[in-house]
């Protein structure tokens, strides 16, 4: 009997480490995928989106994206976001995951950055449209937003 739950606890050990070496196998390739690629583009985009004007960042973000958000929404969204300052430093972006949302796929990284009010992290979002990506979504975590 105790042979018997040894080799199943064994068993299911062997196939929960299958699935997470998978997993992990997975995101290595979409990340290894992703750095020629989107990381070039958030190194691009992050810049022109931290000049904080409503028309620029409109050329970057999704159709889905301006679909459910209206222009004065996004520009006090870029209001707020915009006490942070200027835009000094911008780390290296560090791949997250992809997903997919509903029929499309996202490429999501997080990016440390350093503005004129202190550091911040940028949690980036972008649709991968084959031979394009555009903004799927933007946020910034900083002391700054916080008072």
């Amino acid at each position: 009997m105790k042979k018997k739950i040894f080799i199943m606890i064994c068993v299911l050990a062997s196939v929960a480490i299958t699935i997470i070496a998978s997993f992990h196998y997975y995101s290595a390739q979409k990340e290894k995928q992703y750095a020629t690629t989107a990381v070039p583009y958030l190194l691009r985009v992050i810049p022109e989106l931290s000049k904080w004007d409503p028309a620029v960042a409109q050329k970057y973000m999704s159709a889905t994206f301006m679909q459910k958000t209206s222009a004065a929404k996004l520009a006090s969204a870029l209001k707020a976001l915009s006490r942070v300052g200027e835009l000094q430093d911008l780390g290296k972006p560090h791949f997250e995951e992809v997903f997919s949302d509903k029929d499309r796929l996202v490429v999501s990284y997080t990016v440390a950055a350093r503005y004129s009010t202190g550091d911040a992290e940028i949690t980036i979002a972008i649709l991968d449209l084959n031979d394009a990506f555009s903004v799927y979504r933007f946020n910034i975590r900083s002391k700054a937003l916080a008072r």
